[in-house]
């Protein structure tokens, strides 16, 4: 096993999320003290057959790095040969296996979360990528198709086959986004296990984080929806995962919603990142970050208004330039 990335060493991280999590966005959730970053969803037929527009996806910078990368796919033979070229071509640092994605066209595809539906399957192309590969093995699922006791009936069967954790969104398939995660269940899972789980969902603040540590005490978290537009929200990590109670405990280790300044200073160099990755195509990756990083303050509503309005790079950076200059 790879020993640069271990699982079982609390940790949180960047969740994947497609069209959000691309080297761009990794690189400022690893400067504000994310501890790894997730790629977006690599759907392994695209990988193999070699498609620019996922090669793309995959381009990262040294300090990304622990980079766990995630795949998507049914077939056993396409995932072991996309599992080999994220090793030895890509090197990144982790796989993910989605086993996760409620998204209607995913489903239709027999993928993502579908195979919640077709256990042996899944644990079938677990088995099969984990021969394949010798970097850190990891499958991203929810608690179950339709029953979110679903999970408790096979979780067990991870043992055997070799993988390095389990990272659990307690809502079933169904559900979607919609309720609430619960949170109950890592622990109930948590007792079927010999691997490290990692909890994820329903995590939009530092508070949650520290909530989540103290109630479930998971290996480690996964932060997605509650990052974008808040990198904040992985300051202080290494009191939130050893202390909880303390971080809960003090107001003065808490964050605040972050000043328009601070605001400002992340959109320019977020921007900043875009451009320098994708040229004059910059505004279409970026654009759907500024409408999170443009909420919650005095003003907020005018500059989406006029940034909705913008149409192409050259647009974007000329009032980008007029919401960041310097206040007089």
């Amino acid at each position: 096993m790879n020993s640069k990335f271990d699982w079982s060493l609390r940790k949180v991280g960047l969740g994947p999320m497609e069209s959000y999590t691309d080297s761009c966005f990794r690189q400022i959730a690893r400067s504000f003290g994310a501890d790894f970053v997730f790629t977006e969803m690599i759907p392994a037929e695209g990988l193999v057959r070699r498609l620019k527009p996922i090669f793309l996806k995959l381009k990262f910078k040294k300090r990304e790095r622990p980079l766990v990368a995630q795949l998507i796919g049914r077939k056993g033979k396409v995932l072991a040969e996309a599992a080999e070229i994220l090793e030895k071509e890509i090197k990144v640092d982790a796989i993910d296996l989605n086993f996760a994605c409620p998204v209607k066209n995913v489903l239709k595809q027999k993928m993502g979360g579908f195979l919640l539906r077709e256990v042996k399957e899944l644990l079938s192309l677990l088995d099969i990528v984990r021969r394949k590969t010798t970097l850190p093995l990891s499958l991203k699922t929810r608690s179950g198709f339709s029953s979110k006791k679903e999970i408790l009936k096979w979780a067990g069967e991870l043992n055997k086959i070799g993988v390095d954790a389990l990272i659990l969104h307690p809502r079933t398939v169904k559900q979607k986004f919609g309720g609430r995660a619960d949170w109950n269940l890592f622990n109930l899972v948590k007792q079927k296990l010999s691997i490290p789980l990692i909890a994820t969902g329903d995590i939009f603040s530092q508070k949650d984080l520290a909530r989540l540590f103290l109630k479930a005490k998971p290996n480690g978290a996964l932060v997605a929806r509650g990052a974008l537009g808040n990198p904040w929200i992985f300051e202080n990590l290494d009191l939130i995962k050893e202390n909880p109670q303390r971080f809960l405990n003090s107001r003065g280790w808490q964050k605040a919603e972050p000043l328009l300044a601070e605001r400002k200073k992340v959109i320019k160099e977020h921007f900043g990142l875009a451009q320098e990755l994708y040229g004059e195509n910059a505004w279409f990756y970026f654009r759907p970050h500024i409408f999170w990083y443009l909420k919650n303050f005095f003003g907020s509503k005018k500059w989406r208004i006029r940034f909705g309005k913008v149409k192409d790079t050259s647009e974007a950076k000329k009032l980008i330039k007029e919401l960041c200059k310097p206040e007089s």
